[in-house]
């Protein structure tokens, strides 16, 4: 009797690159956080920069409220350095 071998990425093709795309993720990230490190640039988490330049995110999408335009509500959030 014969037994069927079906790989994983026959079923769901795109997991075949994910291994291959997050080591590349992470030498590009070393690369960048090494050259940002050579010139003295910090790099913050997201939250750090939504504050210092003032952008509210939706609560329920966590991001920019684009949808409210097509509504007439929308609010421009211009970005307004905080000091």
């Amino acid at each position: 009797m014969r037994t069927l071998k079906i790989h994983f990425y026959f079923l769901f093709p795109w997991q075949c690159y994910i291994s291959e795309f997050s080591k590349l993720q992470q030498d590009l990230d070393a690369k960048l956080n090494a050259e940002l490190q050579k010139i003295g640039d910090e790099f913050y988490e997201r939250d750090y920069y939504l504050k210092k330049w003032n952008v509210v995110l939706d609560e329920t999408k966590n991001c920019i409220n684009y949808w409210n335009f097509a509504k007439g509500v929308g609010i421009v959030q211009s970005p307004i350095l905080n000091k």
